[in-house]
Protein backbone atom coordinates (compact mmCIF):
# COMPACT_ATOMS: atom_id res chain seq x y z
CA UNK A 1 0.00 0.00 0.00
CA UNK A 2 1.34 3.97 -0.69
CA UNK A 3 2.11 5.88 1.92
CA UNK A 4 2.82 9.22 2.51
CA UNK A 5 5.90 10.39 3.60
CA UNK A 6 4.34 11.69 7.04
CA UNK A 7 3.04 7.86 7.29
CA UNK A 8 6.18 5.75 6.78
CA UNK A 9 7.83 8.10 9.66
CA UNK A 10 5.49 7.27 11.73
CA UNK A 11 5.02 3.58 11.13
CA UNK A 12 8.99 3.34 11.34
CA UNK A 13 9.33 5.07 14.78
CA UNK A 14 6.14 3.06 16.20
CA UNK A 15 7.54 -0.41 14.51
CA UNK A 16 10.86 0.43 16.69
CA UNK A 17 8.38 1.60 19.55
CA UNK A 18 7.03 -2.00 19.78
CA UNK A 19 9.79 -3.99 18.96
CA UNK A 20 11.80 -2.59 22.21
CA UNK A 21 14.40 -1.09 19.92
CA UNK A 22 13.04 2.70 21.57
CA UNK A 23 12.39 2.17 25.55
CA UNK A 24 10.63 4.35 27.50
CA UNK A 25 11.83 7.54 28.41
CA UNK A 26 13.79 7.45 24.90
CA UNK A 27 14.31 10.94 23.98
CA UNK A 28 13.83 10.86 20.41
CA UNK A 29 15.77 13.53 17.87
CA UNK A 30 14.10 16.57 17.49
CA UNK A 31 12.12 17.83 14.23
CA UNK A 32 15.04 18.90 12.31
CA UNK A 33 17.48 15.91 13.10
CA UNK A 34 14.73 13.32 12.14
CA UNK A 35 14.17 15.92 8.85
CA UNK A 36 17.56 14.79 8.14
CA UNK A 37 17.31 11.19 8.96
CA UNK A 38 14.49 10.67 6.97
CA UNK A 39 15.63 12.94 4.15
CA UNK A 40 11.99 14.93 4.47
CA UNK A 41 11.37 18.49 5.94
CA UNK A 42 10.90 19.76 9.10
CA UNK A 43 7.24 20.06 8.50
CA UNK A 44 6.88 16.44 7.98
CA UNK A 45 8.95 15.57 10.72
CA UNK A 46 6.66 17.43 13.19
CA UNK A 47 3.41 16.17 11.80
CA UNK A 48 4.70 12.89 12.41
CA UNK A 49 5.88 13.34 16.01
CA UNK A 50 2.37 15.25 16.72
CA UNK A 51 0.21 12.54 15.41
CA UNK A 52 2.62 9.75 17.65
CA UNK A 53 1.91 11.56 20.28
CA UNK A 54 -1.59 12.12 19.77
CA UNK A 55 -1.68 7.75 19.41
CA UNK A 56 0.04 8.06 22.94
CA UNK A 57 3.73 6.27 22.10
CA UNK A 58 5.55 9.82 22.45
CA UNK A 59 5.21 13.06 25.24
CA UNK A 60 6.18 16.17 23.99
CA UNK A 61 7.48 18.47 26.66
CA UNK A 62 8.26 22.04 25.63
CA UNK A 63 11.95 22.96 25.98
CA UNK A 64 12.97 19.47 26.56
CA UNK A 65 12.51 16.93 23.92
CA UNK A 66 10.11 14.00 22.88
CA UNK A 67 10.38 11.11 24.63
CA UNK A 68 8.89 7.19 24.18
CA UNK A 69 5.83 6.45 26.55
CA UNK A 70 3.89 3.48 26.27
CA UNK A 71 0.86 3.75 29.12
CA UNK A 72 -0.48 0.94 31.05
CA UNK A 73 -4.14 0.19 29.60
CA UNK A 74 -7.22 0.08 31.52
CA UNK A 75 -9.13 -2.60 28.94
CA UNK A 76 -8.86 -6.44 28.83
CA UNK A 77 -11.14 -5.91 24.87
CA UNK A 78 -12.38 -4.12 22.23
CA UNK A 79 -15.46 -4.20 20.58
CA UNK A 80 -15.82 -2.65 17.44
CA UNK A 81 -19.73 -2.00 16.69
CA UNK A 82 -20.45 -1.88 12.37
CA UNK A 83 -23.86 -1.31 10.97
CA UNK A 84 -22.69 -4.94 8.31
CA UNK A 85 -20.71 -7.45 8.59
CA UNK A 86 -16.90 -7.06 7.87
CA UNK A 87 -16.70 -9.49 5.16
CA UNK A 88 -19.37 -6.83 3.17
CA UNK A 89 -17.89 -4.07 4.56
CA UNK A 90 -14.62 -4.21 3.60
CA UNK A 91 -13.57 -1.35 1.79
CA UNK A 92 -15.89 0.93 4.08
CA UNK A 93 -13.60 -0.21 7.53
CA UNK A 94 -11.24 -2.91 6.72
CA UNK A 95 -8.52 -0.04 7.10
CA UNK A 96 -10.05 1.91 10.15
CA UNK A 97 -9.62 -2.31 11.43
CA UNK A 98 -5.91 -2.76 10.39
CA UNK A 99 -5.35 0.57 12.30
CA UNK A 100 -6.73 -0.28 15.91
CA UNK A 101 -5.85 -4.63 15.40
CA UNK A 102 -2.08 -3.41 14.67
CA UNK A 103 -2.31 -1.29 17.99
CA UNK A 104 -4.31 -3.86 20.16
CA UNK A 105 -2.28 -6.50 18.73
CA UNK A 106 0.79 -4.89 20.19
CA UNK A 107 -0.65 -4.14 23.51
CA UNK A 108 -2.39 -7.96 23.76
CA UNK A 109 -5.91 -6.60 24.10
CA UNK A 110 -8.78 -8.73 22.26
CA UNK A 111 -10.54 -7.32 19.37
CA UNK A 112 -14.31 -8.37 18.43
CA UNK A 113 -16.86 -7.80 15.78
CA UNK A 114 -20.21 -7.06 16.66
CA UNK A 115 -23.18 -5.59 14.15
CA UNK A 116 -24.88 -2.69 15.63
CA UNK A 117 -28.29 -4.58 15.89
CA UNK A 118 -26.71 -7.81 18.06
CA UNK A 119 -28.77 -7.98 21.43
CA UNK A 120 -25.03 -8.77 23.42
CA UNK A 121 -23.81 -5.08 23.20
CA UNK A 122 -26.36 -4.16 25.84
CA UNK A 123 -24.91 -6.69 28.41
CA UNK A 124 -21.28 -6.06 27.50
CA UNK A 125 -21.75 -2.63 28.49
CA UNK A 126 -23.90 -3.64 31.67
CA UNK A 127 -21.05 -5.67 32.74
CA UNK A 128 -18.49 -2.32 32.70
CA UNK A 129 -16.15 -1.89 34.41
CA UNK A 130 -15.84 -5.00 35.79
CA UNK A 131 -15.30 -6.67 32.30
CA UNK A 132 -12.93 -3.78 31.20
CA UNK A 133 -14.44 -3.22 27.62
CA UNK A 134 -14.30 -0.27 25.29
CA UNK A 135 -16.10 0.39 22.42
CA UNK A 136 -15.56 1.72 19.25
CA UNK A 137 -18.21 2.93 16.59
CA UNK A 138 -17.38 2.16 13.07
CA UNK A 139 -18.86 4.74 10.83
CA UNK A 140 -22.60 3.95 12.75
CA UNK A 141 -24.21 5.18 15.10
CA UNK A 142 -25.51 4.03 17.79
CA UNK A 143 -29.27 4.08 18.68
CA UNK A 144 -30.49 6.29 21.84
CA UNK A 145 -31.06 3.58 23.68
CA UNK A 146 -27.33 2.33 23.60
CA UNK A 147 -26.37 5.71 23.44
CA UNK A 148 -28.31 6.58 27.37
CA UNK A 149 -26.57 3.06 28.48
CA UNK A 150 -23.45 4.09 27.41
CA UNK A 151 -23.37 7.26 29.39
CA UNK A 152 -25.19 5.26 32.61
CA UNK A 153 -22.60 3.35 32.85
CA UNK A 154 -19.58 5.57 32.02
CA UNK A 155 -18.17 2.79 29.59
CA UNK A 156 -15.72 4.21 27.49
CA UNK A 157 -16.95 4.40 23.81
CA UNK A 158 -15.50 6.38 20.73
CA UNK A 159 -17.03 6.99 17.45
CA UNK A 160 -14.41 6.19 14.37
CA UNK A 161 -15.06 7.64 10.85
CA UNK A 162 -17.88 9.99 11.02
CA UNK A 163 -18.98 13.16 13.11
CA UNK A 164 -21.67 12.00 15.64
CA UNK A 165 -23.73 14.68 17.58
CA UNK A 166 -25.09 12.11 19.62
CA UNK A 167 -21.70 10.68 20.85
CA UNK A 168 -19.31 12.73 23.42
CA UNK A 169 -15.40 11.34 21.58
CA UNK A 170 -14.90 11.02 18.12
CA UNK A 171 -12.20 10.33 15.63
CA UNK A 172 -12.33 11.22 12.02
CA UNK A 173 -10.78 12.71 9.22
CA UNK A 174 -11.80 16.50 8.57
CA UNK A 175 -13.08 16.17 5.36
CA UNK A 176 -14.37 19.50 5.16
CA UNK A 177 -10.64 21.59 5.81
CA UNK A 178 -9.60 18.47 3.39
CA UNK A 179 -11.97 19.55 0.53
CA UNK A 180 -10.89 23.16 1.26
CA UNK A 181 -7.46 22.50 1.04
CA UNK A 182 -8.00 20.19 -2.40
CA UNK A 183 -10.00 23.14 -3.85
CA UNK A 184 -7.23 25.84 -3.03
CA UNK A 185 -4.80 23.70 -3.93
CA UNK A 186 -6.32 22.93 -7.73
CA UNK A 187 -6.76 26.66 -7.91
CA UNK A 188 -3.48 27.46 -7.38
CA UNK A 189 -2.69 25.81 -10.41
CA UNK A 190 -5.13 27.17 -12.41
CA UNK A 191 -8.42 25.05 -12.05
CA UNK A 192 -11.26 27.21 -12.35
CA UNK A 193 -14.32 25.72 -12.86
CA UNK A 194 -15.05 23.01 -10.97
CA UNK A 195 -17.52 19.70 -10.24
CA UNK A 196 -18.21 17.55 -7.18
CA UNK A 197 -19.90 14.33 -7.42
CA UNK A 198 -20.82 12.50 -3.97
CA UNK A 199 -23.52 10.42 -1.86
CA UNK A 200 -26.28 13.25 -0.43
CA UNK A 201 -26.75 10.43 1.91
CA UNK A 202 -23.56 9.92 3.60
CA UNK A 203 -22.47 12.39 5.81
CA UNK A 204 -18.91 12.77 5.49
CA UNK A 205 -19.92 13.23 1.84
CA UNK A 206 -22.17 16.64 2.80
CA UNK A 207 -19.40 17.88 4.85
CA UNK A 208 -17.00 17.72 2.18
CA UNK A 209 -19.52 19.20 -0.47
CA UNK A 210 -20.44 22.31 1.83
CA UNK A 211 -16.75 22.99 2.08
CA UNK A 212 -16.34 22.69 -1.28
CA UNK A 213 -18.99 25.21 -2.34
CA UNK A 214 -17.56 27.44 0.05
CA UNK A 215 -14.25 27.16 -1.54
CA UNK A 216 -15.63 27.82 -5.05
CA UNK A 217 -17.14 31.03 -3.97
CA UNK A 218 -14.39 32.64 -1.79
CA UNK A 219 -11.93 31.84 -4.85
CA UNK A 220 -14.14 33.60 -7.31
CA UNK A 221 -14.52 30.61 -9.79
CA UNK A 222 -17.31 29.16 -11.98
CA UNK A 223 -20.31 28.20 -9.49
CA UNK A 224 -19.53 25.10 -8.73
CA UNK A 225 -21.70 21.71 -10.35
CA UNK A 226 -22.84 19.46 -7.45
CA UNK A 227 -24.05 15.96 -8.81
CA UNK A 228 -25.40 13.04 -6.48
CA UNK A 229 -23.99 9.58 -7.37
CA UNK A 230 -23.69 5.96 -5.70
CA UNK A 231 -21.39 3.34 -6.13
CA UNK A 232 -23.98 1.75 -8.66
CA UNK A 233 -24.57 5.14 -10.82
CA UNK A 234 -20.80 7.02 -10.34
CA UNK A 235 -19.36 5.77 -13.44
CA UNK A 236 -22.72 6.87 -15.80
CA UNK A 237 -23.04 10.28 -13.44
CA UNK A 238 -19.41 11.02 -13.94
CA UNK A 239 -19.70 10.54 -18.01
CA UNK A 240 -22.66 12.93 -17.97
CA UNK A 241 -20.51 15.33 -15.94
CA UNK A 242 -17.65 15.33 -18.61
CA UNK A 243 -20.28 15.18 -21.60
CA UNK A 244 -19.17 17.77 -24.89
CA UNK A 245 -21.32 20.11 -23.41
CA UNK A 246 -19.90 20.47 -20.31
CA UNK A 247 -17.46 23.38 -19.59
CA UNK A 248 -16.02 21.52 -16.28
CA UNK A 249 -11.60 21.51 -16.06
CA UNK A 250 -11.81 19.97 -12.88
CA UNK A 251 -13.92 17.23 -10.91
CA UNK A 252 -13.35 16.69 -7.12
CA UNK A 253 -14.75 13.08 -6.46
CA UNK A 254 -15.50 11.43 -2.91
CA UNK A 255 -16.05 8.50 -1.42
CA UNK A 256 -15.16 4.94 -0.84
CA UNK A 257 -14.79 2.89 -4.52
CA UNK A 258 -16.51 5.76 -6.57
CA UNK A 259 -13.18 7.77 -7.57
CA UNK A 260 -11.55 4.68 -9.31
CA UNK A 261 -14.86 3.49 -10.63
CA UNK A 262 -15.36 6.88 -12.20
CA UNK A 263 -11.81 7.06 -13.86
CA UNK A 264 -12.66 5.31 -17.10
CA UNK A 265 -14.76 8.06 -17.78
CA UNK A 266 -12.67 10.66 -16.56
CA UNK A 267 -9.34 9.14 -18.74
CA UNK A 268 -12.00 8.89 -21.98
CA UNK A 269 -14.03 12.25 -22.07
CA UNK A 270 -11.63 13.44 -24.55
CA UNK A 271 -10.00 16.35 -22.78
CA UNK A 272 -8.10 17.13 -19.81
CA UNK A 273 -9.74 17.11 -16.88
CA UNK A 274 -7.50 18.08 -13.28
CA UNK A 275 -9.39 15.16 -10.74
CA UNK A 276 -9.27 15.57 -7.12
CA UNK A 277 -10.33 12.91 -4.87
CA UNK A 278 -10.40 12.23 -1.41
CA UNK A 279 -8.69 9.18 0.54
CA UNK A 280 -11.51 7.59 2.17
CA UNK A 281 -9.60 3.90 1.68
CA UNK A 282 -6.25 3.06 0.51
CA UNK A 283 -7.85 2.03 -2.72
CA UNK A 284 -7.67 5.54 -3.82
CA UNK A 285 -4.23 5.89 -2.76
CA UNK A 286 -3.76 3.84 -6.77
CA UNK A 287 -5.01 7.04 -8.32
CA UNK A 288 -1.91 9.06 -6.87
CA UNK A 289 -0.34 8.88 -10.29
CA UNK A 290 -3.42 11.23 -12.34
CA UNK A 291 -5.07 12.68 -9.34
CA UNK A 292 -4.89 15.20 -6.48
CA UNK A 293 -5.33 13.53 -3.40
CA UNK A 294 -6.30 14.89 -0.28
CA UNK A 295 -4.27 12.33 2.04
CA UNK A 296 -5.50 11.19 4.61
CA UNK A 297 -4.94 7.25 6.37
CA UNK A 298 -7.76 5.20 8.11
CA UNK A 299 -5.54 3.09 9.39
CA UNK A 300 -4.11 6.15 11.55
CA UNK A 301 -7.53 7.24 12.27
CA UNK A 302 -7.92 3.66 13.68
CA UNK A 303 -4.87 3.75 15.62
CA UNK A 304 -5.23 7.43 16.90
CA UNK A 305 -9.43 6.04 18.48
CA UNK A 306 -7.62 2.98 19.88
CA UNK A 307 -5.23 6.03 22.06
CA UNK A 308 -8.46 7.82 22.56
CA UNK A 309 -10.36 5.03 23.97
CA UNK A 310 -7.62 3.85 26.21
CA UNK A 311 -7.24 7.44 27.47
CA UNK A 312 -10.74 7.55 27.61
CA UNK A 313 -10.98 4.41 30.52
CA UNK A 314 -8.03 5.55 31.98
CA UNK A 315 -9.89 9.14 32.58
CA UNK A 316 -6.91 10.98 30.80
CA UNK A 317 -9.42 12.15 28.53
CA UNK A 318 -12.26 13.96 29.91
CA UNK A 319 -15.48 15.97 28.13
CA UNK A 320 -16.50 15.74 24.82
CA UNK A 321 -13.96 16.21 21.82
CA UNK A 322 -13.34 15.33 18.22
CA UNK A 323 -9.87 14.43 17.15
CA UNK A 324 -8.46 14.93 13.55
CA UNK A 325 -6.46 12.53 12.02
CA UNK A 326 -3.92 14.67 9.49
CA UNK A 327 -4.02 14.80 6.21
CA UNK A 328 -2.07 16.42 3.30
CA UNK A 329 -2.44 17.93 -0.21
CA UNK A 330 -0.44 15.54 -2.94
CA UNK A 331 -0.30 16.31 -6.49
CA UNK A 332 -0.19 14.19 -9.39
CA UNK A 333 2.82 11.79 -9.15
CA UNK A 334 3.38 12.74 -5.67
CA UNK A 335 3.74 9.23 -4.10
CA UNK A 336 5.44 7.67 -7.15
Amino acid sequence: MNQTKTQRIVEDIRRRIEAGELGAGTRLPGARRLAVEYGVSVITTTRALDELEGLGYVLRRERSGTYVCKPPLALESIVLIVSTGLESASTACIDYWRGISSCAESHGIRVRLVRAEDGSLASLVSGYPALRVGFIGVMTSPSRGFSRLIRERAAPYVSLGMEDLDTLHCVTEDRRRACRALVERMFADGYRRFGFIGNPRAGNHVLARLAFEDTVRRFGGAPGLVCAADDSTILGVTAGVLSEKSSLDALIIMGGNMPVAALPAVLGCGRRIGLGVMSENSTVLQLGSVAYVASYSQAASGRLAFSALSRVARGELTGSFTLYTPFEILAPGAMA
